[in-house]
């Protein structure tokens, strides 16, 4: 058992040297009492690298776990284990934050907010039709969603956003969970775009399409001037990828907060 938890350890710290063979052959999710899931390699269940078993209040979230351990072929992949990775982080917490924390982190972003900067007139005419044809209405959707007047820069934009409508972003993201907000902060990160995030969460854009409008000067850039296919491509489908499992995992994370919530207020 000692050995077993080892490899694990060694494999999710990112503390093995060179590349870890696949060490169990089966996997499986469990449901000792009926309030948890857990994820079992070969029967044993899987623990953070600090130790700590994966009780898991979201069957969706076991089984996206588990599926990615099952899909590991002759050596184990770190970078294709989104869902692990963010689990481990929530209940591990090495950074010790707090949800204040990550609240902070994702407002200072917004004023940085791929979204919000358009192209001056002058420099690109055709991306910035681009841009306002397709980015206005995620910002109007915005403002009405998180009651805030958040507006487009182009070039340099002095006045950034108020301290008005910070506040009240800050307001609406109170209301999700430490797990929520971790996943929203990892797919904010990874397209440069809270507001695309947020958009995807409640359902507003779909995956795929918040990706592709993250990347929207990007890709005019390369229709433009042409690209390295394969480069493009393998950077696209990752982003794609880390994006997705990061909401993902926000919204089950939004699900199992809900219904605990639901839970404790109807036995008090």
């Amino acid at each position: 058992m000692s050995g077993f938890c080892t490899l694990c350890r060694r494999y999710l710290s990112g503390q093995a040297t060179s590349k870890i063979k696949r060490f169990y052959k089966n996997v499986s999710i469990s449901n000792p009492d009926n309030a948890h899931f857990n994820v079992c390699l070969d029967q044993r269940n899987l623990k953070t690298p600090g130790g700590r078993r994966l009780d898991l209040r979201n069957e969706a979230l076991a089984v996206a776990i588990g599926n990615e351990w099952l899909s590991q072929k002759q050596f184990i992949e770190p970078s294709s284990m989104h869902f692990t990775s963010l689990v481990n982080t929530c209940i591990d917490n090495p950074l010790y934050l707090k949800s204040e924390d990550v609240i902070d982190r994702l407002v200072s972003q917004v004023e940085h907010d791929t979204v919000l900067w358009f192209e001056p007139d002058s420099d690109n005419p055709q991306l910035l039709r681009m841009q306002q044809q397709s980015l206005l209405p995620i910002i109007q959707w915005a403002n009405s969603e998180l009651d805030t007047q958040l507006a487009p820069c182009q070039g340099i934009c002095s006045e950034g956003v108020s301290e008005q409508d910070k506040a009240a972003f800050a307001d609406y993201l109170s209301r999700f969970s430490f797990e929520t907000l971790i996943g929203l902060q990892f797919a904010a990160d990874s397209i440069k775009s809270v507001l695309l995030t947020l958009a995807a969460f409640r359902n507003n854009l779909d995956c795929e399409s918040a990706v592709a409008l993250s990347r929207m000067e990007e890709q005019f850039q390369i229709s433009q001037w042409g690209s390295v296919e394969w480069a493009h491509e393998m950077n696209r489908l990752d982003t794609t990828s880390r994006f997705c499992a990061s909401v993902l995992f926000a919204t089950y994370s939004s699900e199992s907060h809900l219904k605990s919530s639901t839970q404790r207020a109807r036995r008090s």
